[in-house]
């Protein structure tokens, strides 16, 4: 059996089969394969495991905002930061290949009005500009 490792879009996943050994029916739009195992790296909810049957449903109690921007420039492009400076919460900085991520989150209801503030914030300490991106709001559980 073969390591196949690929990052698609997919429109459905389901078992067929039977314990001890069911196969995995993935639908992209390319086609429909079979697998033995797949690794949904889908985040929280996961629309993978919720097609599979599998966890729960999402408990929506933390909001994070973030965006991808151009690297900071004083900020050596295989660093990554976490600060805990958000009441409830964190933000971050990623690089991620020829760009970074920059966010915030927080679990407190009383602070999801000011994320945007506290997104600004961390975005001025790193130098920098928010204003070319689009910023994203997600729910995590």
């Amino acid at each position: 059996s073969a390591l196949v490792t690929v990052e698609r879009r997919v429109d459905r996943v389901e078992l067929r089969g039977r314990a001890p050994l069911p196969s995995v029916v993935v639908d992209e739009p390319a086609g429909t394969w079979r697998a033995d195992v797949v690794v949904g790296a889908d985040g929280e909810p996961s629309r993978t495991g919720r097609q599979l049957g599998l966890g729960r449903p999402p408990r929506r109690r933390s909001l994070a905002l973030e965006i991808d921007v151009p690297f900071a420039p004083a900020v050596r492009r295989d660093t990554a930061i976490l600060r805990y400076a958000i009441p409830g919460g964190y933000g971050w900085y990623l690089p991620k290949g020829d760009h970074a991520n920059v966010g915030v989150g927080s679990y407190r209801p009383s602070r999801h009005g000011r994320l945007r503030e506290d997104l600004g914030r961390l975005a001025a300490e790193l130098d920098l500009d928010l204003r070319d991106g689009q910023v994203r709001g997600h729910w995590l559980a």
